[in-house]
This record gives structure tokens, sequence and C-alpha cells, in this order.
């Protein structure tokens, strides 16, 4: 299983594996290091064939400015770790590729991509502010450069975080399209010359692939960039109402054909294995073997907001923890598992592990009760409910479709869909031969509640 196989990049969002590797002389090996995982061990990082690093996420919109915001992002750790987690990669990874990934889902494209094309100065403006970011022109980055830069717009054309909040038009596919074939010549005519790369995140979901629809303009886009890499992951998310697996081989297959059709070159594909399971509130009683194909609760609201109905665990060491017998005291709102710490009452301590009373906190879904404050925790425990599912996994490796449906998956007996109000702890194994790499094994957890 994949928690076996690759222990010492659990911590992170995902990674991306090059799908040919006939124009390099070794594999690319990318990953992208998130500011919700900060406490991995730069020791083992650089020690595990890794060739590029993608520190994320500074938001599009700190670039859009005369004045440049130094604070990167709004939410923990914030711009320290980002600024931190350069200095860090660059003195014990040295000989590693580290690029910066602007955007990310929690983007507001609004404030952010949409200002930074609406002309050619405001996105020269926006170029001249990544020049300086990524050379390091601050006296916090103490003369640290980035190698390159990941643009990571979701999604150019339509379908973005606000997709029901503001109406999606023909005129703004057409702007958004061209804007971001002129903010990618810009950036790549910037970067070039002093060999620093560009690389994309493009969506693995056919109905997120607007931008590319004009093939004269994908070729553009496509030779702007050094590398692609495909979000053949999250397949499966909240504006769906039948469970799936949300990174599977067939999925990722159907995404990689479909940009080869549209010109993208097989040397500059990444494909993205995300290190993570998705769970949802199931509605009613789930009679569908494995519980994929079972309808959900509404996963998002009316204006495509999270209604907390769903979420995801990574395969982090710490999430496959016992709970300690005695808690610490929680340092900086940090808790949770492998942190022995334990919030104060009243206070719930959420997925990410920080101590709150917020929705995002003690929601649904969002809340670990041992180590919570508050009785305010909604939902099953999913850390039990996880543990569970590694310890007795599902293997669907001789189903040919599983996302279809055309083959359901056999169903041991102590695995029978429960009444409503109950949890079935579920991991589903996918594996199938990949050239290269070897063999790839995709894990989905399904939890399924009534």
């Amino acid at each position: 299983m994949l928690k076996f196989a690759l222990p010492v990049i659990l911590t992170f969002l995902g990674i991306a594996r090059s799908v040919s590797q006939q124009d390099t002389q070794s594999p690319r090996l990318v990953m992208y290091y998130d500011q919700w995982h900060p406490d991995a061990s730069m020791d083992l990082i650089c020690s595990k064939g890794i060739t590029h690093f993608i520190l994320s996420f500074m938001l599009s919109h700190h670039l859009n400015n005369e004045t440049l915001d130094p604070l990167w992002t709004a939410g923990e750790p914030g711009h320290k770790w980002h600024v931190n987690a350069l200095k860090s990669l660059k003195v014990n990874c040295p000989d590693v590729q580290l690029s910066l990934a602007i955007g990310g889902w929690n983007d507001d494209p609004e404030i952010g991509w949409r200002k930074t094309i609406e002309s050619d100065a405001s996105l020269s403006l926006f170029a001249h502010n990544l020049h300086r970011v990524l050379y390091g022109d601050f006296p916090i980055f103490e003369n640290h450069q980035f190698d390159g830069v990941d643009i990571d717009w979701e999604y150019p054309g339509g379908n973005a975080v606000d997709y029901k909040s503001s109406p999606q038009a023909a005129d703004r596919l057409l702007g958004e399209t061209d804007g971001y074939v002129k903010l990618l010549q810009a950036i790549h005519a910037d970067l070039s010359p002093d060999g620093k790369h560009l690389s994309i995140a493009v969506p693995g979901r056919p109905s997120d692939m607007l931008v590319f629809e004009d093939s004269a303009k994908a070729k553009m886009i496509f030779e702007s960039v050094d590398f692609v890499n495909l979000m053949t992951y999250d397949l499966y998310n909240r504006r769906d109402n039948i469970t799936a697996h949300h990174s599977s081989v067939e999925g990722t297959l159907a995404t990689a054909n479909a940009y080869l059709e549209k010109g993208l070159l097989p040397g500059k594909i990444n494909l993205g294995f995300a290190l993570y399971a998705k769970w949802a509130h199931v509605s009613g009683i789930c009679t569908q073997l494995g519980g994929l194909g079972c309808d959900t609760f509404a996963l998002e609201d009316s204006q495509g907001a999270d209604t907390f109905q769903s979420g995801s665990m990574t395969f982090e060491m710490k999430n496959t923890l016992d709970v300690p017998q005695s808690f610490s005291v929680p340092d900086g709102g940090r808790c949770g598992p492998g942190t022995g710490a334990k919030c104060s009452p009243g206070f719930c301590c959420s997925s990410k592990g920080w101590c709150g009373d917020t929705p995002e906190h003690c929601g649904y879904g969002r809340c670990n009760p041992p180590y919570s404050g508050s009785d305010s925790c909604q939902g099953p425990d999913l850390w039990k409910s996880w543990k569970a599912a590694l310890a007795d996994p599902i293997d669907d490796s001789v189903v040919v479709n599983v996302n279809a449906g055309s083959e359901p998956l056999q169903s041991s007996p102590s695995k029978e869909s429960p009444p409503d109000g109950g949890v079935v702890d579920l991991v589903v194994t996918l594996t199938a031969d990949f050239t290269p790499p070897p063999v790839v094994t995709i894990v989905t957890w399904i939890t399924q509640v009534g």
C-alpha cells in the first residue's frame, strides 16, 4: 500500500511523476510542499530522489499592488513559514530545484488573477512583483532565490471557486483565456534567459479544461511552460453528489490522454498523485458494495461554499498514532496527533491541527474529538474510522472500471452496509501497470456515514 511504499512523502499535499522520460536522463519527481504540513524532516526529504520542490501557496492578489505585501497568506502559519522553508530547503537540499506556487484552490480569482490580467499595465506589475520575489529582492530572503514558479490558477475560463456566486459567461472564457496566455508568455520571457523554469497546475476533470478548448491558444500555453502538473486527483470532489474514487488509474489515463489530444508533449507531463484520501457524508443507507456510487448530502451550498460534509485525511504517520494517555498544553494553538496537545475547554481541535471554536474547528468531520476540550464536535471520529480502514482494507486491483461502476467490488462479511447513522471503514486500493513508473498503487478511503 502507498503508506508503506512512500513513507517519507506522506506529509505533503501531492506528488507529480513525469509520464515520459524520453527527453530527460533521469526521472523528474516533483513535490508540492505546503504550509499546512510544516513539520517534515529536511534530512528525510532530501534523501528520497525528489528533483523539484514547489513551495505552496502564495496568493495571487499579493502581487497586484504597487507596494508588495510580504504577508503571502492569511492562514496559519503564513508568510514566515514560506520564507523559513525557502531558506531551509536551499541550505539542506542544494541540488533540488525549488519553485514557488502562486494561487491554489483557496485563492480568490476576483481580487487575484482577474485583476492581474485586466490590462497590460496590471499584468506588467504582476510580472515585476513576481520577479522580485523569485530573485530574492527582499531582506527577509537573505539573498536566497527560487529556481522557478508554478502558476496554479483554478481555473481560468470558468469553474473557479466562485463559479456559483459569480456567473460564468462566454466573454469571461475568452478574456481569461487570452489573459492566461499573455501571463504565461510574460513570465516565460522573464525567467527563461536565466534558466528559471515555469510550470502550471492544470485540472484533471474534463469539465474544467475550458482554457484549453481553443487548440491554437492551448498550443501557446504549452509552448510557454517547461512542464505541466496534471491534477489527476480530486476527480471526485464536493461538486459531486455520488461517491467515487477521487484518484484512479482510469481517471488518470483519461486526463493524460485528454491533454495529449490537446497537443501537450508527453515529456512535459507530470502525473499527480495525492497523498490523501477523501470521505463524504452519505445520505440514507448506502447499499452499494464498497461504498462507491452512493448518494451524499449536499457537499457545497447554493453559493459553492463548503458545507463541511466531506473532507480528506493525509497519509501522515501522525494520523495513525494512538491517542495518548495524557495530553500537553497546545503550543501556539497547535493540537492533535503528533503534538500530544489537547485544546483548552471550549475549543475544538480541527483536522488541520489548530484549536478554535469556529465551524472549521468544530463542524462535521472537521473536529478531532479526543484532542478537543469541547463537547461541540460534530459527526463521527474520523481518525478512528481512518485507522480501522487502514487496518482492514479492500483491494479492488482486479476491477477494470471502478469509477464507472461497471464491476462492483467484492465485499467481505464484515463490510456490510450500515443502518442509517452508522459508519463503514473502507480503504480501497487500485493497482495497475504504468510505464513509467512501473507500478502505482492508489488508495481511496471511503467512510460511509448515514
